[in-house]
């Protein structure tokens, strides 16, 4: 009696452990959170969208949060919808001055984002976005913020035109892959040989990505990655 007892007792506190570990956290809380290899996909497709996009915004929005600000980023292009495209833009584009890391991270995973809305939504604003900073000197009409890593107004252009390019990469997309394939031969005498190198490399890739995107789908694609 006693042993069946306690086996019952055991069996229960195993349940419970096991429901505790599969209860989703709260939106404010997962996005708080620190993730060694990047925010997983499959945990954010558990998320309605529609219920948790108004609150990531706010977020986006609100400086008490700004550490929770590269996660958030990054959330809101997972799942939002077309209305999230132009949080995400303004995010990228708003402050001036210096920034820190965080921010700088956070802005660089919004930009990245749209590529993630791109590949759910094929929003054209998104799409003419991301392709019209494949040029780093549109960068300058854009932003007025400055790297925490250079003060050169061109290395901060360079940087954000590769995200463009990452995230165009990542949407899996034809039409991205055609305006990828189009920034090839762009002229970019303006760059030294080391920057030419790293664009023409990073080009190569979101190309790779792009192809492999559309042919598994961005949820395969994203946990074979991680």
């Amino acid at each position: 009696m006693i042993r069946s007892i306690i086996r019952g007792g055991i069996c229960a506190i195993a349940a419970l452990s096991i429901g505790a570990s599969t209860q989703t956290l709260a939106i404010g809380d997962f996005v708080r959170q620190t993730f060694a290899h990047g925010v997983p996909f499959d945990e954010v497709a558990r998320y309605p969208a529609t219920d948790v996009q108004p609150q990531l915004i706010a977020m986006l929005a609100s400086t008490s949060d700004r550490t929770a600000w590269p996660n958030v980023a990054t959330v809101l292009g997972m799942i939002g919808d077309a209305r999230v495209a132009a949080s995400l833009i303004d995010f990228v584009q708003r402050g001036d001055g210096a920034v820190d890391v965080t921010e700088y991270n956070a802005k660089t995973n919004a930009l990245f984002g749209l590529g993630y809305l791109l590949n759910r939504t094929r929003d054209q604003q998104v799409l003419v976005y991301l392709t019209a900073g494949l040029q780093p000197a549109t960068w300058n009409d854009r932003v007025r913020w400055r790297s925490p890593f250079s003060e050169s107004g061109d290395r901060r252009n360079l940087q954000l035109t590769l995200t463009a390019i990452r995230a165009l990469g990542i949407s899996g997309t034809e039409e991205a892959a055609a305006a990828l394939g189009r920034v090839q031969t762009l002229d970019t005498a303006a760059l030294d040989a080391l920057s030419r190198r790293v664009m023409s490399a990073t080009i190569k890739d979101a190309l790779r990505a792009n192809q492999q995107v559309r042919a598994t789908g961005l949820p395969r694609y994203l946990s074979r990655s991680r």
